[in-house]
């Protein structure tokens, strides 16, 4: 018993710390999430599906080896309402779920938004999406944990529904094996896909396209991300010999992208003819090498 108690104090604490740490989160503003304080682009979405798909076969796959396992034992909101109905008898519990409502609330919303920029968003008003998203939570909340309680498991939880569509009522051990295997198997997928997807990003783009005589001079950005949060990264861009080179970018020096930043680079191609331009951005630490291809005419 004492077991299962921790377990589901542990689970208490990691959906506590799991967004501020960077463990896991959404930063939907700026068009990232994070895996284990790895910070990945939305185009990189593999990570984040099998993540999102772990977790869910996770939680309804959990009452094929034991019936309501996940309720009883790793459920949050079961575990604070089985303290606060503890706390009764002294008269605290409403105290504390005034107390826990607004923290159990931003920490939601944190793992959507960047900690900071939301309270800062919410205490000063300046993000009103924010702000509403926050108010509606502790309304939904403050329900949860100054009254219903468990009578929300018991008759609204949606998991129990689910659980009843998808869990046989004796599940054979063939059935709890290939369960096992696929949670394995997703678990394994998600660590290869997170660790072996680049933290680099890099983004091209026309900016201009102008004529001058018999010639066309194209300008570009290039776009260049280090999503590592503690180290610089080196971006070094090559063109191939034979096609026009850049105006106004020195191909032989690296270009260094400090943590979490991104940096523009500006550059030119000019041409008389019909020529298609073959070049490539490659990362120092990563050793990867992302290829282009863009097509001048005249």
């Amino acid at each position: 018993m004492n077991l299962r108690k921790n377990i589901g104090w542990w689970i208490v604490g990691l959906f506590f710390i799991v967004p501020y740490l960077n463990l896991f989160r959404l930063d939907i503003q700026g068009g990232h999430y994070y895996w284990m304080t790895k910070r990945l682009s939305f185009d990189q979405p593999l990570p984040l599906l099998l993540t999102i798909l772990l977790l869910v076969f996770l939680v309804i796959g959990l009452s094929t080896f034991r019936a309501r396992l996940f309720c009883s034992t790793l459920c949050p909101h079961n575990t604070v309402s089985k303290a606060l109905r503890a706390l009764e008898k002294r008269r605290l519990d409403k105290p504390v779920a005034v107390v826990l409502t607004p923290l159990i609330a931003f920490t939601l919303i944190s793992y959507f938004d960047e900690p900071r920029l939301a309270l800062h968003g919410i205490l000063y008003g300046q993000s009103p999406m924010a702000l509403a998203f926050f108010v509606v939570l502790c309304l939904f909340l403050g329900s949860l944990l100054w009254k219903l309680r468990s009578k929300f498991c018991q008759n609204v939880c949606p998991y129990g529904f689910l659980q009843h569509l998808f869990t046989p009522d004796n599940p054979t051990r063939v059935a709890k094996i290939g369960v096992a295997t696929l949670l394995l198997l997703l678990a394994v997928a998600m660590t290869v896909a997170a660790l072996s997807t680049s933290a680099s990003e890099v983004s091209f783009k026309q900016v201009s396209r102008v004529e001058t005589g018999s010639t066309i001079t194209y300008v570009y950005n290039l776009g260049l991300t280090n999503n590592n949060a503690t180290t610089a990264e080196h971006f070094t861009i090559k063109f191939a010999p034979d096609a026009p080179q850049p105006i106004g970018l020195d191909v032989h020096d690296a270009i260094e992208v400090g943590p979490g930043a991104t940096k523009v680079v500006t550059f030119a191609l000019r041409t008389a003819r019909l020529v298609t331009v073959q070049f490539e951005v490659c990362t120092e630490h990563e050793g990867t090498c992302k290829p282009f291809n863009v097509t001048l005419s005249n």
